[in-house]
């Protein structure tokens, strides 16, 4: 018993780190109480006598190739891998497929990028897909931030559940177009 014990704490926080990265990426890891930059867009009120706008698709780039904001910032994701978790992993989840991204942060804008407040998603299948914490098979975190004019690479996984099926969204920061990343 002492080891489902184990297994089941593990599970409680590698689920808590989780959702505790995920929480801090889509907070901004900002405790100072600046609203969030206003992006122009369309007016979500249509003017008389026409049809209401219609949702935009987010911009999209193919795995493998750099995607690049206005201001210079730019993200590679590289096309997904099949990835085997540590023992440790396999048993607090409930995957069975996982794949494994290298992300690329190249920062040609003209100030430091904070990486903290980068979000990755993943889908498969039509489903949402899980973050996997794997330190020994993937590295260590990301970096915290990347310095203009320079450039970082970071390993990460999710638990899919489809193999071949896998989209990843990102959000750089609040302000900047959400990116889809296909094959």
């Amino acid at each position: 018993m002492p080891e489902r014990d184990t297994a089941s704490a593990v599970s409680r926080f590698a689920a808590l780190t989780v959702g505790l990265a995920t929480a801090a990426a889509l907070a901004g890891c900002s405790l100072a109480a600046t609203p969030a930059p206003v992006v122009p867009g369309p007016s979500s009120t249509p003017p008389s006598g026409s049809a209401a706008p219609t949702p935009t698709r987010p911009a999209s780039v193919r795995f493998g190739k750099a995607y690049r904001w206005p201001d210079g910032l730019s993200i590679t994701v590289a096309a997904p891998r099949p990835f085997w978790p540590s023992g440790w992993v396999r048993t607090v989840n409930s995957f069975t497929h996982f794949t494994q991204l290298t992300v690329t942060i190249r920062n040609g804008t003209t100030t430091r990028f904070d990486v903290t407040r980068l979000a990755i998603t993943a889908r498969s299948g039509g489903k949402d897909a899980d973050g996997v914490h794997d330190p020994g098979k993937l590295g260590g975190s990301p970096p915290n931030g990347v310095a203009k004019g320079r450039t970082a690479s970071y390993r990460i996984a999710f638990g899919i559940h489809k193999p071949g099926d896998v989209t990843v969204t990102i959000v750089a920061r609040p302000g900047l177009e959400p990116v889809l990343v296909t094959r």
